[in-house]
């Protein structure tokens, strides 16, 4: 929209004027006034309104309408003014070339465009001209031709570029739903920091940490209790458990490693070491214990966890290429699972380890010295409360 008016401003106006005063000097100052008064205002005024919201949305009709008017009163003043039928037809050529090219309209508009002066400019050879009517019409009928052509290809390539833009768009949407999607999935399967890692570099990872602290819990019973439910039944009870338990360990800022059957496993200070990860696994052991204890699932089924807990040094890493598993290896794992099958049900079971790296104040009852399965005697704790 913005070039029409400049055209019409820095070409088509001195060109006019120029041609006005080497042509017909006595005709200059009538025409000089025309274009000072009436058309060089309305092209100014359309220059500074084309970021104007209402005329972006009406530049078609604008640009048609502009071009138009301005073509025609260039034919009009250069046919009648100056009298002169060759610069009337030059006029009459450039104004289409314009409508048809550089304002890029729709062919089918672009000729109603410059239809009205088309129409002037053939009436007005055949009155006053007859000698030059037919190299004059001959040069306009072949810029109109050509005018349509160069309006129709311009048209057609224009709307193809924006159906391809529109397919690339809406591709490019498409993949970045997906690859959305690809993310989501992956940070639900790993740690953020080690999805955001594999996005990066796709190599195995493997880290070792001098300390963690493992929690393992298990439903007590629950392969007796699963016997008199329904599959449906079954899953629903795990999927609100353990949702609940994920939320847990979302908000203590611990890593679900895995769930395998009944049991499920978090660890602390897992891929970001943290110093308070035996404090945070402890505070959401005791919270697992109660909401299990407080919430009848399915409206009936009232639960009790076993839960251990070990605190030592681990090996995390990720495995598998097709389906990717963040897990976690060494004798703290083993170790911290003891704890859980050889704890009892309601209680969480906790090492001398776990003990020292919680410190004072917990509310620990010693159980003893117990035999422990792969571990031998073991002295191990009660965890029963938070710090007083």
């Amino acid at each position: 929209m913005r070039v029409t008016w400049l055209v019409t401003i820095f070409i088509a106006y001195p060109a006019m004027l120029i041609g006005t005063r080497f042509a017909a000097p006595d005709a200059f100052a009538s025409v000089a006034a025309w274009v000072l008064l009436v058309l060089t205002p309305i092209a100014v005024a359309g220059l500074l309104t084309t970021d104007r919201e209402w005329q972006v949305r009406w530049n078609g009709p604008i640009s048609a309408f502009s071009n138009a008017f301005i073509g025609g009163s260039m034919v009009f003043i250069l046919f009648f003014a100056i009298r002169r039928p060759d610069l009337g037809t030059m006029a009459m050529i450039v104004s289409a070339s314009i409508a048809f090219g550089i304002l890029r309209m729709h062919p089918g508009v672009a000729l109603l465009t410059v239809l009205p002066y088309f129409l002037l400019t053939e009436i007005t050879l055949a009155l006053r001209s007859p000698a030059d009517f037919v190299p004059y019409s001959c040069a306009v009928a072949v810029t109109l031709g050509g005018g349509l052509i160069v309006a129709w290809t311009l048209d057609r390539t224009l709307r193809n570029s924006y159906r391809q833009q529109r397919i690339i768009e809406t591709q490019q949407k498409t993949i970045e739903r997906e690859r959305d999607r690809a993310d989501s999935l992956l940070s639900n399967v790993l740690p953020a920091t080690i999805a955001d890692r594999l996005k990066v570099e796709p190599a195995r990872i493997a880290e070792h940490f001098d300390e963690v602290t493992v929690l393992f819990g298990d439903i007590a019973g629950f392969t007796r209790l699963s016997a008199e439910m329904s599959p449906q039944d079954l899953v629903a009870t795990l999927d609100e458990l353990f949702t609940a338990f994920d939320e847990l360990a979302q908000r203590h800022g611990l890593e679900k490693i895995k769930t395998i059957g009944d049991a499920y496993m978090a660890v602390g200070g897992v891929p970001t070491p943290r110093a308070d990860h035996a404090q945070a696994v402890a505070r959401m052991a005791l919270e697992m214990r109660d909401l299990v204890a407080e919430r009848r699932f399915l409206g009936t089924h009232q639960l009790r966890m076993r839960i251990g807990i070990h605190t030592g040094p681990a090996v995390a890493g990720v495995i598998g290429r097709k389906k990717f598993i963040y897990d976690l290896w060494g004798d703290t794992v083993n170790t911290a699972s003891r704890m859980e099958s050889h704890g009892a049900p309601g209680e969480i079971q906790v090492t001398e380890a776990t003990r020292a790296a919680l410190g004072d104040g917990w509310g620990l009852e010693e159980r003893g010295v117990s035999e422990i399965k792969g571990k031998g005697p073991m002295r191990t704790w009660w965890l029963r409360a938070l710090p007083r």
